[in-house]
């Protein structure tokens, strides 16, 4: 019977294996095509680094690591190899500059604008480098 001024229309519902088909299979994220990840990657070829960076590594995916003149020396062997990996990924990486603000922690990197803290383990225990890690970081 068709929807009438004092009816609501019927919902369409799936039964049957069709219904159980769709609670199993995760939704398809359609990311960019082909050809837009290649125009992307150009540009990021061709774009320089900022004033103060350094574009230390970039990568056939798109991603680069840019490396600001301060960041400091210790940190900047591992910040790098990090920043490669995501690089490889197609992320777009900062290694930034030293803030010599008392009290105040210095972020390594922006990832894709975001600031970003780096951490990797120092010892062959997981258990123990998360530990560090984290104890690390809330100082």
């Amino acid at each position: 019977m068709p929807a009438g001024k004092n009816q609501p229309a019927r919902q369409a519902s799936l039964r049957g294996p069709a219904q159980s088909r769709l609670r199993r299979e995760p939704p398809v994220l359609l990311g960019p095509s082909a050809a837009e990840q290649k125009a992307r990657r150009q540009i990021v070829l061709k774009t320089p680094a900022p004033p103060g960076y350094t574009r230390a590594y970039t990568s056939s995916s798109g991603g680069f690591v840019d490396v600001h003149e301060t960041h400091g020396r210790d940190e900047t062997p591992e910040n790098l190899r990090v920043g490669k990996h995501l690089a490889d990924a197609g992320e777009q990486i900062q290694l930034l500059p030293i803030r010599p603000i008392k009290g105040e922690k210095n972020l390594d990197a922006t990832r894709n604008g975001v600031l970003w803290e780096f951490k990797a383990p120092t010892s062959g225990n997981a258990k123990t480098a998360l530990q560090n890690a984290v104890k690390d970081a809330s100082r």
